[in-house]
């Protein structure tokens, strides 16, 4: 009876969530961080009473060297956010302690989660909504560490008119562009114009 006793007093053991050192309750939940990212893209979608077109513009409508940006600082919260949903847990990037011994002396951004900001522009601002990647090379060039605001910008440069497809030039920079912390190019199929809907 006693033994029994004795086990029905002891306390659950507590899953730690190893990057932060604190209880695993605090940790987003899958169900949150689809949330989290459902309100992101709403916001994204409406600005105010503002809705943004979701047609792009077609291979007709852009002209060679336009360009486009999006600027975001990154937070804390971002990169755990990212390390969730990707599984990448390098404590490069989520353990401030081991990252002290490193190269950098602190936590750095993942480089795809800045490269995910080229997608952004090419996927809302040129071409915009309905683009298609075809292909992105990447260079990584420095280090983001967090409290970076990051501009990730595309120029036009070729317009191949019989693939239907653009070249882009992509960049990301920090430090109001005075660093270069990621550049590369991109192959974008941009969206086809809308077929004339059939007389009833």
């Amino acid at each position: 009876m006693r033994d029994n006793l004795h086990a029905s007093r002891k306390r659950p053991t507590r899953q730690v969530d190893v990057a932060r050192g604190r209880p695993a309750r605090y940790a987003l939940t899958r169900r949150r961080v689809v949330i989290f990212f459902g309100r992101v893209l709403y916001k994204s979608i409406i600005r105010g009473n503002e809705k943004i077109n979701m047609i792009g513009k077609t291979i007709e409508e852009i002209r060679l060297n336009e360009t486009a940006e999006f600027s975001k600082t990154i937070s804390e919260s971002d990169v755990y956010l990212y390390a969730g949903v990707t599984g990448d847990l390098n404590p490069a990037h989520i353990n401030e302690e081991y990252a002290r011994a490193t190269f950098f002396k602190t936590r750095i951004v993942h480089g795809m989660l800045a490269a995910g900001l080229i997608s952004t522009v090419l996927g809302t601002r040129l071409p915009g909504p309905g683009s298609i990647y075809v292909r992105q090379e990447l260079n990584f060039l420095a280090p983001i560490r967090i409290g970076d605001t990051v501009t990730a910008r595309v120029e036009v440069i070729e317009i191949m008119s019989e693939k239907k497809q653009l070249r882009l030039r992509t960049t990301c920079s920090t430090h109001d562009g005075t660093t270069l912390v990621l550049d590369g190019e991109a192959i974008i199929s941009p969206p086809r114009p809308k077929k004339p809907e059939a007389a009833k």
